[in-house]
């Protein structure tokens, strides 16, 4: 499916697609952002007519630049980047000031997207340049704004290879430069290079004003703060509805063979050496990438650790060590990039604003031919969820998919919370929850059959997270000896279940996370401190040595003569 998303377009591409029930109507509006990572995708893959049949509401849309054209930036004037995310604000300006002509509602507006294009609601969310007049409600599938890598912290060093191997400078004759470029040609410079979401979002001063990390510190050391609140924006004047799917990280398996060929066929699992180098590919937490100095084995036993406890039942398990330690990577992956930074957003929203909040999690596996990673294949993998709420009609080619009438109930029950999220602010009272941090982090659990509510979605997994990363990134195996030890998941089907508890214990010495990484810093400091004293000691040693011996006459001599130039 990922090889037939791509098909390359035009810079000219600044276009949306409106479909109404009722033309004379005043109905509540939903602008859909595709996603894609930025670098591929377009609005006329998705067909939302079942949703306007059923809900009953204006679905637009929209196209926006994407890849080097869309977020391509040398970090000042001379290409300030972020086109992308003006061009989808141009669209739903252009909607708000025209969708009356039909039958829609300029005062009941929704954004929502999916991966990249929720990581883009999210983005018009914190963006200075909104407010919430413009819409007023926001639906976010698989992605986040809060996810680290979003940010580009060097824009002129990263897209530096895109413009040199195009035979550009960086000077004032760029845009000159580039222009005088074809779509082939950019195309054929940038594809690898944006490939991992290289071609993100960039601090402008314009659009966008804080890196998502200072939220993050923010809202983590102060919580609702009047500073939290300055860096969100308006972000807290929108109505929420955000989730998750549970295998998120089935999506990487797909996209590491276009980067490594070696990854082509992973059907019995991966050895310890190729879980370090698929793990080399993926920057994390604003601690870089996997250090090069990792050993193979101390980056398995930090994953075979992380997720030895979990357990469940319904599932198949890896018969091997090497399929199980795919296993643990996919859900790795997912957790670090699609499922963890949706949590955290839930948690900023309800803290900070009088807006609702709800979550989901999708849960539905489905019905694939077999294939060599059918074993794999427990849930929902990355954008399934988008089936459903689209009442299965797509036009991605090369790719189909037959629906049963059960798969059809749940589709039908997912396009009536969209469409009631998007009308009211509320998915179902029902069926739902409001998700609020600490008190009561509910979510909905979809598949088909009954849904489920739950409470404190991946508690633990959040907590440990950071500690990962963080052992991921670091420049030595200091941490070995650590042991994360995960509790098994939460499977209460209560929402008003007290929270989990923040004091999570890592390691035979019961750490919390932070006393972790505190730890982690002082041995660091420590071992430098040694370093230096053994230095000295060492130079003492040699100069006691030299003078019981008498200082050389080539020594003294270049003493005297700085003596001598000095005094003179």
């Amino acid at each position: 499916m990922i090889a037939n998303f791509y098909k390359l377009g035009d810079e000219d591409c600044l276009f949306l697609n409106i479909y109404t029930p009722n033309p004379t109507g005043n109905l509540t509006v939903m602008i859909f952002i595709h996603g894609g990572g930025y670098y591929q995708g377009a609005s006329h893959f998705y067909d939302p007519s079942v949703m306007v049949a059923q809900g009953e509401v204006v679905v637009v849309t929209i196209n926006y630049r994407i890849g080097a054209l869309g977020f391509m930036s040398t970090g000042d004037d001379k290409l300030p980047g972020n086109y992308g995310l003006w061009d989808q604000k141009l669209a739903i300006e252009w909607v708000k000031d025209n969708i009356k002509d039909y039958g829609g509602n300029p005062n009941s507006i929704t954004l929502f997207g999916q991966s990249s294009g929720a990581m883009s609601v999210m983005f018009q969310m914190l963006s200075p340049a909104n407010n919430n007049s413009l819409f007023q409600r926001a639906l976010l599938q698989s992605g986040s704004a809060l996810l680290s890598t979003n940010i580009i912290q060097d824009p002129k060093q990263l897209h530096q290879q895109v413009i040199s191997s195009l035979g550009c400078k960086i000077d004032s004759e760029l845009k000159k430069c580039l222009q005088s470029k074809s779509m082939e040609e950019i195309r054929a410079a940038s594809w690898y290079n944006f490939i991992f979401m290289n071609n993100l979002v960039v601090i402008d001063n314009d659009f966008f004003y804080h890196d998502v990390l200072a939220i993050l510190d923010a809202f983590t050391q102060q919580g609702d703060s009047a500073y939290t609140r300055e860096l969100v924006g308006n972000f807290g004047s929108y109505d929420l509805f955000s989730g998750w799917n549970d295998q998120e990280g089935m999506f990487i398996l797909g996209v590491l063979p276009l980067i490594d060929s070696s990854f082509n066929n992973v059907s019995e699992g991966f050895s310890e050496e190729m879980l370090l180098k698929a793990l080399q590919h993926f920057p994390f937490t604003n601690q870089g990438f996997v250090s090069r100095s990792k050993s193979a084995s101390f980056v398995n036993d930090l994953l075979m650790q992380y997720y030895a406890n979990k357990q469940d039942s319904t599932k198949n398990h890896p018969t091997t060590a090497s399929k199980d330690r795919l296993r643990r990577f996919t859900e790795f992956l997912g957790d670090e990039t699609f499922v963890i930074p949706t949590i955290q957003h839930l948690k900023l929203h309800s803290a900070i604003s009088d807006k609702n909040t709800f979550a989901y999690e999708f849960k539905q596996l489905l019905n694939r031919p077999a294939d060599s990673l059918a074993w794999l294949r427990t849930g929902a993998n990355h954008a399934d969820e988008g089936l459903f709420v689209f009442g299965f009609r797509n036009n991605v080619p090369g790719f189909s998919y037959t629906h049963n009438e059960e798969e059809k109930e749940l589709s039908d029950r997912m396009i009536l919370h969209w469409t009631n999220f998007a009308k009211t602010g509320n998915p179902s009272p029902t069926d739902y929850m409001k998700y609020s941090h600490p008190e009561n982090p509910s979510y909905t659990q979809l598949k088909t059959g009954s849904l489920e509510k739950r409470s404190c979605p991946y508690c633990e997994k959040e907590k440990v997270l950071s500690a990962i990363t963080f052992a991921l990134a670091h420049h030595k195996d200091l941490i070995t000896n650590l042991t994360f030890a995960t509790p098994d998941p939460i499977e209460s089907t209560s929402t008003t279940e007290t929270p989990c508890s923040d004091s999570l214990s890592i390691g035979k010495l019961k750490l919390t996370e932070t006393q972790a990484i505190r730890t982690l810093q002082v041995l660091l400091a420590v071992s430098v401190i040694v370093t230096v004293l053994c230095l000295v000691l060492i130079i003492i040693l040699i100069h006691s040595r030299r003078t019981a011996k008498g200082p050389s006459k080539r020594v003294v001599g270049e003493f005297q003569l700085e003596e001598k130039e000095r005094l003179s």
